[in-house]
């Protein structure tokens, strides 16, 4: 588990790195990232279910965000970031984990997994989302596609 811990933290994303024009840290696999100030604030998408969704959590889905601080206190909740959407198959019943990549100082892909509903549930596909980095540390996703 504590390997998987370092590979994740070593593939992160920071926000800096994707905000800071000046910031040119490149990182690989197995290689965290060098530990720096101007590295103190991070970008998180994790999976969860709710209340407000039907279901149960492992049948209905939905990908939030937050803001995090260098010590992992959350400096800003972004909510629900992706949410399942009935008129696309793919994904409209639940989403399932991703993976960020940072493709130059103001654009990213987050790659992420999707179903339908029973009786396709686990008929998982993977699909993609560009996303804008503005000035103001704000992403502007477009619509997501398929793989």
């Amino acid at each position: 588990m504590i390997q998987q811990l370092d590979q994740g933290r070593s593939d992160a994303a920071t926000l800096e790195q994707l905000f800071n024009h000046d910031i040119s840290i490149q990182t690989t696999p197995h290689q965290p990232a060098p530990s720096q100030a101007a590295l103190s604030k991070y970008l998180l998408l994790y999976i969860q279910g709710g209340k407000d969704l039907e279901g149960v959590p492992w049948q209905r889905g939905e990908i939030g965000g937050a803001i995090l601080d260098e010590d992992l206190s959350v400096i800003k909740h972004l909510g629900p970031v992706f949410q399942p959407d009935r008129d696309d198959h793919w994904r409209s019943s639940r989403l399932l984990a991703g993976s960020l990549r940072l493709v130059n100082e103001n654009t990213l892909y987050f790659f992420y997994g999707g179903s339908p509903g029973r009786p396709d549930l686990l008929h998982e596909y993977i699909g993609f989302c560009k996303g804008i980095i503005r000035d103001n540390h704000e992403i502007d996703w477009q619509a997501p596609q398929l793989i």
